[in-house]
């Protein structure tokens, strides 16, 4: 009996010299590999509230990615049928289609809270040279002067406004519930007080799917983690793409950044790449403000998330009345009768067709259009149900039987939904001028204040309306000055 050498591992060393076709084991992958490790936690790892809050997301991307989104998926959204080869499923797949109501609505949502311009008021008494460069200058005819373009025209400097902005943040926290916007202030290469001329604050918008995780101490955060991917320049013409993690921190009132990155010797290990202090004058927050727009406790669900699965089964739906309508398209030669070697070879469907055999018969056989018809009212019955579902009151069936009382309690649940959104993102956009002022050294309770549009229902007057209040103003029933006022809430300049 051979004596067993503690420590010695037979069945590995047999493996090393046991012939393998070509050479290889298919142990070869465990050879030699310690059993790996619990995770562990990393600057990368996402938060619990993140992996709780982004189980729909996968969703949302797709119905935001379109068309091509939705066949890149393949079979997660449009099931392969039982005994359906390949080739037939890939057909069937690239005629599929998706209707983008889904992203039209979130779209139409933002703008109708941004459908007038942002007001920016110098309510913190900022000097008048300061407010311009933030905000912009724009002479009038009683007001002689030089045009001057503020920050807030090109807030990201990448050529987007204020509005821009705040519409693409508006978007991002619907779609996913919630969505950050980082303040930076630029100080790479800077080393004289001449490198700083032309410098100031960018805003850039994050959506939730790039907020990793984030701390915080009563309403302040106090940490957060944002994913960040950048593109670096590689020799003369090549380039490669950077995955990274900027930490923001706030210890008392001091506010610090670091830049993690992955190892290039170890994959999963992340290293400290950069880091360090940024001065807001006093400011003690950190450069990022979130905006929710239905959070619930620490969570933030995405609002739209059933009008997403209402306009994933849209596209299921849709894609089966294609291919439907594809093979009925073509009607069938049914031949009865006859072998299929009387017939010899029919190259189209308008050749003619001679059968020897006297008893034998052909059909067309053709589907019939009405049968089509269920499936064409569950496609209109998905688009009422995504619009008033999405919309509610700004997307209602305006029916001649409901009653005034009715109209007014929708109106108000509509209103009500936009106006909460709209004092959010109107909140958000404070904070952000405050850090904005901020960088630039000047104390946070000068900092510029915005006003949001709450007046979200487009009642523009036809011309029947019209003509109708001109009568009654030239009946002396109704003053100029109402009928002035009734144009201007009817948006009929003059």
């Amino acid at each position: 009996m051979t004596d067993i050498v503690p420590g010695y591992d037979y069945g590995r060393e047999r493996l090393y010299h046991t012939p393998a076709p070509k050479g290889k084991s298919s142990f070869e992958p465990y050879i030699g590999k310690a059993k790996p490790k619990k995770d562990e936690p990393t600057v990368r790892t996402p938060s619990l509230s993140y992996q709780a809050m982004s189980a729909p997301w996968a969703d949302i991307d797709a119905v935001r990615g379109g068309t091509q989104a939705m066949r890149d998926a393949g079979e997660l959204y449009l099931a392969k049928e039982p005994v359906e080869g390949g080739e037939a499923y890939d057909r069937r797949l690239n005629r599929a289609t998706l209707a983008p109501i889904y992203k039209w609505l979130v779209r139409t949502f933002a703008a109708m809270i941004l459908r007038k311009p942002i007001k920016v008021l110098n309510t913190g008494g900022l000097p008048e040279a300061d407010f311009r460069a933030i905000a912009g200058y724009h002479p009038g005819d009683d007001e002689p002067g030089e045009a001057i373009n503020g920050h807030l025209e090109d807030i990201d400097e990448e050529g987007s406004s204020l509005q821009q902005i705040a519409f693409e943040w508006l978007c991002e926290a619907i779609h996913y519930g919630h969505a950050l916007a980082e303040v930076i202030y630029p100080t790479d290469d800077v080393q004289t007080r001449a490198d700083e001329i032309g410098l100031r604050p960018r805003w850039s918008v994050y959506p939730a799917t790039k907020m990793l995780g984030c701390r915080s101490q009563g309403k302040r955060m106090t940490r957060v983690r944002l994913l960040q991917h950048q593109t670096e320049s590689v020799g003369e013409w090549g380039e490669r793409h950077v995955e990274q993690v900027m930490v923001y921190r706030l210890e008392g009132s001091a506010v610090t950044w670091q830049v993690w990155r992955k190892s290039e010797d170890k994959e999963e290990e992340w290293l400290l790449h950069d880091d360090g202090d940024i001065d807001l004058n006093g400011l003690a927050m950190l450069p990022v403000v979130c905006l929710y727009s239905d959070r619930k406790g620490r969570q933030a669900p995405p609002p739209m998330m059933e009008v997403a699965h209402l306009n994933i089964r849209h596209y299921q739906v849709s894609a089966d009345i294609d291919h439907n309508c594809h093979v009925a398209a073509v009607p069938r030669l049914m031949i009865f009768g006859a072998e299929p070697e009387q017939l010899g070879e029919i190259g189209s469907v308008d050749e003619a067709v001679c059968i020897p055999n006297a008893e034998a018969r052909a059909e067309w056989i053709a589907a019939k259009i009405d049968a089509f018809e269920p499936n064409n009212q569950r496609l209109e019955q998905l688009e009422i149900q995504m619009t008033r579902l999405g919309l509610g009151a700004m997307a209602r069936q305006k029916n001649v039987g409901e009653s005034a009382e009715a109209k007014r309690l929708d109106r108000t649940q509509g209103d009500s939904q936009l106006s909460v959104l709209a004092q959010n993102l109107q909140t958000c956009l404070n904070a952000c001028l405050r850090i904005h002022c901020a960088f630039l050294g000047h104390p946070p309770g000068q900092a510029p204040t915005v006003e949001v549009n709450r007046d979200f229902d487009l009642t523009q007057l036809d011309a029947s309306m019209l003509q109708a209040l001109t009568g009654v103003v030239n009946a002396g029933k109704l003053s100029t000055e109402t009928f002035l006022g009734l144009l201007k809430q009817g948006e009929i300049g003059l």
